[in-house]
């Protein structure tokens, strides 16, 4: 079991291990979390040790980056292919692309994320009790993060 985040104070990306009777703290700066981690092996997680936030998401543990790469070779390969009129080869490359992301999809775990620090649990028990990802819960979430900025930047602003 660890957690991915990045720390509120530095902005430092970390992942740690998650140890009972352990506070999470960041590598860089020794930032660490109020509350020792009460997690055992077998109890499910019903809010993120890192901001409290008690809304997670579940997610597969793969890079969209990634996915998105493979996505865009699929597309400019089938393009090239489909303008030297080689449907067959077309058609191989996008049948290809899908048998990918398919078996991906069946040998890729899944991850759990906080909605509001973006915080990432990877090896916890139980992770179908929660809910998969809800766009209108993230963008609350988005909306409060744009609202308390532009709160900030106006005390700045007017102190």
């Amino acid at each position: 079991m660890n957690v991915t985040f990045a720390c509120p104070q530095c902005d430092t990306t970390s992942r740690v291990p998650l140890a009972a009777g352990q506070p999470i703290r960041c590598p860089a700066c020794s930032w660490c979390v109020s509350e020792k981690v009460s997690l055992t092996e077998d109890e499910s997680l019903d809010h993120c040790l890192v901001c409290g936030c008690q809304e997670l998401f579940i997610r597969k543990n793969f890079s969209q980056r990634l996915g998105v790469t493979i996505v865009v070779i699929a597309i400019v390969s089938s393009a090239i292919t489909w303008g030297f009129h080689l449907r067959l080869a077309t058609y191989g490359i996008l049948f290809a692309a899908a048998l990918l992301d398919l078996l991906l999809y069946f040998v890729i775990g899944n991850l759990l994320q906080c909605y509001r620090c973006h915080a990432e649990y990877r090896g916890l028990p139980e992770l179908d009790s929660h809910e998969p990802f809800s766009l209108e819960t993230h963008e609350r979430f988005r909306q409060q993060a744009i609202r308390l900025a532009e709160s900030q930047a106006s005390h700045v602003k007017g102190a």
